[in-house]
């Protein structure tokens, strides 16, 4: 089936891009070939590598090895018999043998007596990258982070969201290390770029701005891999909104595997007028907030782009606790609340903006009565 539904030779196009390629011909069995591609692949130091390894679906089941039937559904408990006699399997299901366990219990041992070595090393080091070092393992914020958000007030200079958030990540990657990240060729658009770093390459791996390309859904997967690796990492990647459409399956692995990663989505609404309809989210909203384990977050102005603790706020109310009507928006369409038209009309007018459902939701009645409360 190979030949037929894939056809491309992945070992070529990974040499074409300067990778160092080896392949493991039997990945059945042959394990000492694994192991020494494994030591190959480390040897080298001066580019990634691919090991590409040979297997067969569903190896050692006499009935259903090398078919598509082993990969959608259970082999069954006949075909489950077969496969252990086939590979002189003879344990009870889910036994461990003995030399099985030792081997283990040697490398956990081993595998502590290293981390042991290193713990120490690493306390002997007083410089700044072995306390920037210990944060990104740990995930452990240096004390006070957050006074190094900015604030804003109402006299302060209304400005894009987009260029507020700017002002929020260059203030917090001065405090936390871990912070890094980038735009899908949109930067300059949308406001993503660390002023005092440069740019993340091979010769510069302290840098902390990437340049992840055209390829959205491969920026969000790249983001889940650092937020994973570890919890001190805080990786950030932006593009249009509607272009969340070429990464939502990234997104979504983000959600479901609890990856930490900040999306920047900018370029939100229906209001984006000179690259037309293609470029106007309009389902997109609705949909991520579908989306279990995704904080969706719109805010307004500064404050809220810098930190939302409650998801939703009185914005502005008229006189007295009792409005007639109460209008509620998020991000640039608060403005667009016609509270004052209303209330020329004579009508108690409140304006909430309703940050985030999610944060929201986790609220006590009294707060959400307090803020929505019933007319």
């Amino acid at each position: 089936m190979e030949e037929i539904a894939f056809t491309e030779s992945v070992d070529t196009r990974f040499e074409a891009l300067g990778w160092h390629v080896i392949w493991v011909k039997n990945g059945n069995t042959g394990y000492d070939e694994i192991r020494a591609a494994i030591k190959e692949a480390k040897a080298v130091k001066d580019k990634p590598t691919l090991i590409k390894v040979t297997t067969t679906i569903g190896f050692g089941s006499p009935n259903k090895a090398n078919s598509y039937s082993v990969h959608g559904s259970a082999l069954g408990a006949k075909e489950v018999e077969a496969t252990r006699k086939n590979l002189g399997w003879p344990f009870e299901p889910f036994h461990v043998p003995e030399d099985v366990k030792n081997h283990w219990s040697r490398h956990a041992s081993e595998g502590a007596a290293y981390e042991a070595e290193w713990n120490a090393k690493l306390k002997e080091e007083v410089s700044r990258e072995a306390a920037e070092l210990k944060s990104i393992i740990t995930g452990e914020f240096p004390a006070g982070w957050e006074k190094a958000l900015p604030t804003y007030t109402p006299e302060s200079p209304g400005d894009a969201t987009r260029n507020l958030s700017q002002q929020n990540l260059n203030a917090l990657a001065k405090v936390l290390p871990g912070l890094l990240g980038g735009s899908a060729d949109l930067a300059s658009s949308n406001m993503t770029l660390l002023k005092m770093f440069g740019d993340f390459q091979k010769n510069t791996p302290e840098e902390r701005n990437v340049r992840f390309g055209v390829r959205e859904h491969g920026m969000g997967a790249i983001c889940n891999g650092i937020a994973l690796h570890s919890p001190g990492f805080i990786p950030y990647c932006a593009t249009f909104f509607v272009f969340t459409d070429y990464m939502r399956a990234a997104m979504r692995i983000s959600a479901l595997s609890e990856a930490g990663v900040i999306y920047v989505m900018t370029h939100d609404s229906i209001g984006l007028g000179e690259d037309g309809p293609t470029h106007q989210p309009i389902e997109h909203l609705a949909s991520f907030r579908a989306m279990p384990n995704i904080l969706m977050l719109r805010p307004a102005d500064g404050n809220e782009t810098a930190g939302v603790e409650k998801g939703g706020y009185i914005s502005d109310n008229s006189s007295g606790n009792k409005p007639d009507v109460i209008l509620i928006g998020t991000g640039s369409e608060l403005e667009a609340a016609k509270a004052d038209e209303l209330r020329k009309e004579g009508k108690a007018v409140r304006v909430v903006s309703f940050v985030s459902w999610e944060l929201f939701d986790e609220q006590s009645d009294e707060y959400k009565e307090s803020v929505l409360q019933q007319l």
